[in-house]
């Protein structure tokens, strides 16, 4: 008798741990198919998806009552990746700063509550105050955002102006890293894949730094590729496998607005694969600067090939550790931008180069110079080109050489 008791309780255990183990199993069955298809069904519609975040812009600039003669929109339909997507572009302009500051912050906030990604940058030039932001979601950037602020009727720009690329970001978080968040103007190109990467694309977006990425590429030295290195583009992979590796590159900092190559003097000079490349910018609305590690790069022959917007570094201002060097470069930048209207230079976070750009910026100032995002020079490079061909004054060489002296 007690033995058929014991014999029917087990029965009756493991009927119970089945029935509930095929319980489990449902709910995790129900939860999946509850939240899959919300998911697949936001991936299946990208129309939808930007026409949200136009209205989510539009919705702010009506809330804070910004009169639409202050606003400048475009907005434009295309198929990309068969989707189609609604692009747009909005220029606003404002006279008072206190409704300026107030716009800035609350379409930043409402953007992040949106779930967008989105980058931003500020930047002041000639009295004007700019807040820029590159809205998007997925794998698209689908809406551009340009706040300013300015008192008097606004004016031709009659000073050159820089972009400065602060590459190899995303490790060193210390000294240097806080040196550099302090200057205005910069463009952060953070490593893909590095310990404080994100971290570096949160602490610059908030200082209202611009972020690129800075994407590995295939040196010409093989001794120079890291050892189980997934986030280099190398020449001998597969169409798909640099696709699929800038993809995730690129998937890792979603909030970058455009991308510069890390080396790549050997990856650089394939043109089929920088077209690679470039068919991914292009859709995602961003733009390419190329380092020039090479002077037969194939880089921005190809953006230029394919419409995609690039620029093209004019120096690299420390490729020697050596204050004196650095400023030479930085003197050589500021020529080069009176030459023609701007001028792209590049530096590390490494050694005295940050040290050195902060002194440099009393240089900038008593030459007019303004320090800004590689955006601005992408989206005005004309009229800049046009401004270009400035005297270098007896002043100017004086307030150079002044500087070289210190």
């Amino acid at each position: 008798m007690t033995s058929n008791l014991v014999k029917r309780k087990k029965k009756i255990n493991k009927r119970f741990v089945r029935t509930l183990i095929y319980v489990i199993l449902l709910l995790i069955i129900l939860t999946v198919a509850f939240f899959l298809p919300e998911k697949e069904d936001k991936l299946k519609n990208p129309y939808r998806e930007s026409i949200r975040l136009r209205q989510v812009i539009v919705d702010i600039l009506e809330k804070n009552g910004v009169s639409r003669v202050s606003v400048l929109e475009v907005s434009e339909e295309k198929t990309v990746n068969d989707h189609r997507i609604i692009f747009s572009s909005f220029n606003i302009i404002l006279s008072d700063e206190l409704k300026y500051n107030k716009l800035s912050k609350e379409i930043t906030d409402e953007i992040i509550k949106a779930g967008t990604i989105f980058s931003k940058s500020n930047y002041e030039l000639n009295s004007q105050k700019t807040t820029t932001l590159y809205c998007g979601f997925d794998n698209y950037i689908t809406s551009f955002v340009a706040i300013s602020f300015c008192e008097e009727t606004l004016k031709e720009s009659d000073k050159p102006v820089i972009a400065i690329i602060i590459d190899d970001m995303g490790n060193d978080i210390g000294k240097r890293f806080k040196t550099l968040l302090k200057l205005k103007g910069l463009t952060f190109s953070v490593l893909p894949g590095c310990k404080n990467s994100r971290y570096t694309v949160k602490k610059g977006l908030e200082e209202g730094h611009e972020i690129m990425l800075h994407c590995p590429m295939e040196p010409i030295n093989p001794e120079l590729i890291p050892e189980s290195d997934k986030t280099m583009l190398l020449a001998n992979m597969s169409d798909k496998e640099v696709e699929q590796i800038l993809l995730n590159n690129l998937a890792s900092l979603p909030a970058v607005s455009g991308l510069n190559n890390h080396m790549g003097s050997k990856f650089t000079q394939n043109g089929p694969k920088m077209e690679i490349v470039m068919n991914i910018l292009k859709s995602r609305k961003m733009y390419y600067v190329d380092s020039v590690t090479i002077q037969s790069t194939k880089g921005w022959r190809t953006a230029d090939k394919m419409g995609v917007p690039y620029l093209k570094r004019d120096v690299f201002l420390d490729h020697k550790n050596n204050k004196t060097f650095i400023k030479k470069q930085i003197s050589k930048l500021i020529r080069t931008a009176f030459k023609k209207g701007y001028a792209v230079g590049i530096a590390h976070i490494r050694y005295d180069t940050p040290a050195t750009l902060e002194t440099a910026y009393q240089e900038f100032k008593a030459l007019g110079i303004e320090v800004v995002p590689v955006s601005y020079i992408i989206e005005n490079q004309d009229k800049l080109r046009t401004n270009g061909d400035f005297s270098v004054s007896d002043e100017v060489e004086e307030i150079i050489n002044e500087y070289l002296d210190h």
